[in-house]
């Protein structure tokens, strides 16, 4: 007995990867991360000297981060989720 073979595309890390939007970006005083599907991962804004400047959760697909009491610069945004790439992030 055989199966028959299928494609299955638009399924996988990639696609969900390209599915993330963060903007503004340079941003003042917050910024959205916006996704096609509610994520649950945890997130860490690391400032230019590697310090821990802000922790939280990422539990639906569109959040809002508030980053008005930073200071201006440029930050990393790590995820928990290691399939999604860190993303810089400017304060201005």
């Amino acid at each position: 007995d055989t199966s028959d073979c299928i494609t299955i595309s638009n399924v996988g890390i990639k696609e969900l990867i390209e599915e993330i939007k963060i903007y503004p970006n340079p941003a003042s005083t917050s910024f959205t991360i916006s996704s096609g599907i509610a994520m649950n991962t945890s997130l860490t804004l690391i400032d230019d000297r590697g310090r821990v400047v802000l922790t939280g959760r990422l539990e639906s697909a569109n959040q809002v981060v508030d980053i008005s009491k930073l200071a201006k610069g440029q930050y990393s945004l790590v995820f928990a989720d290691e399939s999604i790439p860190t993303v810089p992030i400017i304060k201005q």
